[in-house]
């Protein structure tokens, strides 16, 4: 970290119904190149493991005037229910930003996304939408995919060959005891 300058620190005000929260986030500068980036400090504000998430950040000026707006996504991590987490990266920073807005776009959990204040159950690779009102099923569409092998290949094999095996052990103890009896 000595190649960087810490400039400020400052706390951040997420809405209360967000699933992620952005805590607070650092502004600092590359003493090299004299370029600013910032690091940011969320909170999993739910009970699941999160592994993506997608948000845009707006930089404003001194005077409240939008300088840069931009979309970014961390995602390929794992942070479990109201744990705090930074994620890996830094975000390049206007000379002149002074503060930000974050706005939360989506949140992809274990078994639920969160999309602009909506939430969806992700099961058999089929998204179910969810009334926020009374919390019902209203149909689901086929768009959210889950990657990976929901049951481990190597444990799939290594059932198989203990059954086969404790067949055929079976099988031959029949055969030796059809032939033990018939010799006697």
């Amino acid at each position: 970290m000595k190649k960087y300058v810490y400039e400020s620190k400052r706390s951040y005000q997420s809405p209360e119904y967000e699933p992620v929260k952005l805590k607070e986030y650092i502004i600092f500068r590359d003493k090299t190149t004299q370029e600013k980036f910032m690091i940011l400090d969320f909170v999993n504000n739910d009970q699941e493991t999160i592994n993506t998430i997608k948000f845009e950040i707006e930089q404003f000026t001194r005077d409240g005037k939008l300088i840069r707006k931009g979309d970014y996504i961390y995602e390929n991590f794992e942070v479990k229910g109201y744990k705090h987490f930074v994620p890996y990266g830094k975000i390049a920073v206007s000379e002149n930003c002074e503060s930000i807005k974050m706005n939360l776009l989506s949140a992809c959990y274990e078994t639920k996304k969160w999309t602009s204040g909506k939430w969806e159950m992700v099961e058999n690779n089929q998204v179910q939408y969810l009334n926020n009102s009374n919390n019902r099923m209203n149909g689901f569409v086929l768009r959210f995919t889950k990657y990976g092998i929901s049951f481990p290949l190597s444990i799939s094999i290594i059932l198989f060959l203990l059954f086969f095996s404790i067949s055929i052990l079976i099988s031959i103890y029949v055969l030796k005891y059809d032939i033990y009896r018939t010799l006697f």
